[in-house]
This record gives C-alpha cells, structure tokens and sequence, in this order.
C-alpha cells in the first residue's frame, strides 16, 4: 500500500475470520507438577540449616520459572484472518501467508508421532502440538506445518476457497 507521497504504508491489520484456541492439558499439567514436585522434595528432604535456606530459594525460583512456563505455553492460538494463517504458542509466533500455501486440510494429529508437546521438528517441516486431537497441516512453499486446531474443517474450507477464489480470478 501505498501513500500520496509514494512511500511504502503498513497496512492495517484485518480481524480475525477464523479463531481457535487449544488449551495444552499436557504441558500444564507436565509443568506445574514438575514446580509441586520440585518445592515438596527440597521441604521434605533433610539437610544442613545452612544449605537448606539456599535449596529453599533455588527451589522457589524454579517454581516460579515452572509455574510461569506452565500459564506461558499452556495454550495453542490459531487465527486466520484472510490474509494469513498465525500460530500463536507461549511467546513464539508464526505467520504463514496465504500466498504461500498450497493446500490445508484436516487431520488428526497424535502427539507422539511428533515426539511430544510443544513446537516440534516434523518430517518435511514444524508441528505445533498440544496433543492427541483435531488439528490441520499446511503444505507450504517453504515445507509442512502441523496445528492442534478447534474446528479445521472449517478453517481449510475457508482458506481453500480463498485460494480457489483467486486463482478465478487470475
């Protein structure tokens, strides 16, 4: 876009047409049962007096950290808001637009296929996994991406009939 002085203008970002948000059961859990664990051994094990007000701080920060990481990362976003797909997880983001995509269709994806939870190296790409469940994969010019996704029927029907839409057009 641009401006009547013909310098190059941001456009103005679109809402979102499409929203989904996965709650990540594993990862909370995993986590914040790590940050209980972590603080009831350092109170229970015996130790020095002296040694035990440092283990009660490094256990105290480490169960701040977890308990951070676990409200953090304990949900998967998916917006698309006609122009591009966003993948939002803690404080990581992608964007894929659409333009690049060449096909999206639902899938079901099942965590250990990927290794785990969270945002994975996948064969020929990335998956974002918050679990076992509904979710879509996205074949780009750059590679493929798996997503945990409420609803990814209906997020491909929309971005294919985009797609579809402009190629009609052209």
């Amino acid at each position: 876009m641009r401006s009547k002085t013909g310098t190059r203008t941001k456009r103005p970002p679109a809402a979102p047409i499409f929203r989904s948000s996965v709650f990540s059961k594993i990862n909370t859990f995993v986590l914040a049962g790590a940050a209980v664990a972590i603080f009831a051994l350092v109170i229970i094990l015996p130790g020095e007096e002296s040694g035990r007000h440092l283990s009660y701080a490094a256990a105290s920060i480490l169960f701040l950290i977890l308990v951070a990481a676990a409200f953090t990362f304990n949900r998967l976003a998916v917006t698309f808001d006609g122009r591009q797909i966003t993948l939002r997880y803690g404080i990581f983001r992608k964007k894929i637009a659409v333009e690049d995509v060449v096909s999206l269709k639902a899938v079901q994806i099942k965590w250990w296929r990927f290794g785990g939870t969270g945002i994975r190296l996948a064969r020929g790409g990335w998956a974002w996994v918050t679990g076992s469940g509904p979710g879509v994969k996205i074949e780009t010019t750059r590679g493929l991406t798996y997503a945990n996704c409420e609803q990814p029927e209906r997020l491909a029907a929309l971005v294919n009939d985009l797609k579809r839409a402009s190629w009609e057009q052209l």
